[in-house]
């Protein structure tokens, strides 16, 4: 994209400046009715040049990349010059016999214009001339000079480009033997690998490893009783953030809040005997958003949810589990974003408690399918399992939290996941006060 945006800017520079050299030519020439036409040509010739010079910024010096651009650019603005000058010899000097000869660029270089032979009011005279260059002289000194002098700028043109591929192969040979020959024997002498997505970078291990590990200490499976029922993870020293239909039964009275509890640490089989179980405070609900009758039905869906329909709860534990401390440090929590960017194909990171499972991570490096038109849902291709629901969802990178994950697709056959942007749900808080 960026390189086809430098191309486009090199054309329009190309196309200002041909403006520019017309506007002077028609100054100097006042005389020459048919010059103008020349203006699509020399503008679009000027364009290639200028174009011509983009790969100079758009790759790095000494690559083939950067040769093969610089090459193709340079065979474009020659063949453009070369067409030039065919439609100056074939549609402006109006004798038959006159074209494709070589006495125009004669002309633009310097020669003299020969003498018309015929009187002005003899008009078959000049037609029935047998000299090609008494017809052209009788034709009109002025018209004469200005076709001449775009076939040797043309010709220069094509001479400038020829010029310039030639030096750039002999430079490429020179650079690759020079680089061949200062290689050290373990030195592939060609780099093949390439940068295919943009979008789904190379991370950096250590720093993908430690935040993984600072966020697994973050999330939760949540249980009522000892019964599994969904995933959470902390947002402030004592927030938990979940999904409103994994607290349903709480909501509605079904379930004490007493019986819920919130298990950090479940890494691992082996980790029982670590493992922080935290209960709800007396005080627990902080905020919350139902889900939405939408969300249940299969595709094409007739509406978007609303926007109170989050299906999101924000829960207080009954104790500060973010101000833990041991080996690895303060556990603290995940921040909520106030921006949301994602594309298509973006990917995706869910760290979730599937089936009340150990802490599992899902990983799509193309994920992201969509998001809705009111900006309220994305949906993606990473997988997930009954009690996943309320797990955080993050960039590659791990830096970025995107969304909450709370459901998948309705339809008999699914084809994708479905979360909350996390941007909603961080308005709807600071909305209730909730820094």
């Amino acid at each position: 994209m960026r390189r086809n945006t430098e191309v486009l800017w090199g054309l329009a520079t190309g196309v200002a400046v041909g403006w520019v050299v017309w506007k002077l030519a028609q100054a100097q020439l006042p005389q020459a009715p048919r010059v103008d036409r020349w203006t699509v040509g020399t503008c679009v010739a000027l364009g290639a040049l200028a174009g011509m010079l983009v790969p100079f910024y758009a790759f790095g010096r000494d690559t083939p990349a950067w040769r093969r651009a610089l090459a193709t650019r340079l065979l474009i603005a020659g063949g453009v010059a070369l067409a030039a000058f065919g439609v100056a010899s074939a549609n402006v000097v109006p004798h038959p016999g006159y074209k494709e000869r070589p006495f125009p660029m004669a002309v633009g270089f310097g020669a003299p214009l020969p003498t018309c032979v015929c009187p002005a009011n003899r008009a078959d005279c000049v037609e029935y001339q047998s000299t090609p260059e008494n017809v052209l002289a009788c034709w009109g000194e002025t018209q004469v000079y200005a076709v001449s002098a775009l076939s040797a700028t043309s010709v220069s043109a094509m001479a400038v480009c020829a010029a310039a591929l030639v030096s750039l192969l002999v430079l490429a040979r020179a650079l690759e033997r020079t680089r061949v020959l200062q290689a050290d024997v373990v030195e592939p002498p060609r780099v093949f690998e390439k940068v295919v997505r943009a979008r789904n970078p190379l991370v950096d291990f250590a720093e993908f490893q430690r935040l993984l590990a600072a966020h697994s200490r973050r999330v939760c499976r949540i249980q009522f009783g000892h019964a599994p029922m969904g995933t959470g993870f902390l947002i402030g020293r004592d927030l938990v953030l979940t999904n409103h239909h994994v607290l349903s039964a709480v909501f509605s009275g079904g379930v004490p809040p007493a019986q819920v509890r919130c298990v950090f640490d479940a890494i691992g089989p082996e980790s029982a005997a670590a493992q922080r179980s935290c209960a709800l405070a007396t005080h627990w609900d902080v905020a919350h958003s139902p889900p939405s009758g939408v969300d249940l039905l299969a595709d094409p869906k007739t509406a978007d949810p609303g926007a109170d329909e989050l299906d999101f709860a924000v829960v207080r534990l009954a104790e500060p589990a973010g101000d833990d401390t041991g080996p690895a440090g303060l556990r603290g929590w995940v921040e909520l974003p106030d921006t949301f960017f994602v594309q298509q194909g973006d990917p995706l990171v869910i760290l979730q408690h599937p089936r009340g499972q150990p802490l599992h991570v899902a990983v799509d490096t193309e994920a992201i399918l969509a998001v809705n038109r009111s900006d309220n849902r994305v949906r993606y291709r990473t997988n997930t399992e009954p009690g996943s629901s309320g797990s955080p969802c993050f960039d590659l990178s791990m830096r970025t939290l995107l969304a909450l994950h709370h459901s998948g697709d309705p339809g008999f056959r699914p084809v994708y996941n479905e979360g909350i942007p996390i941007h909603k749900i961080r308005q709807r808080l600071r909305a209730a006060g909730i820094p």
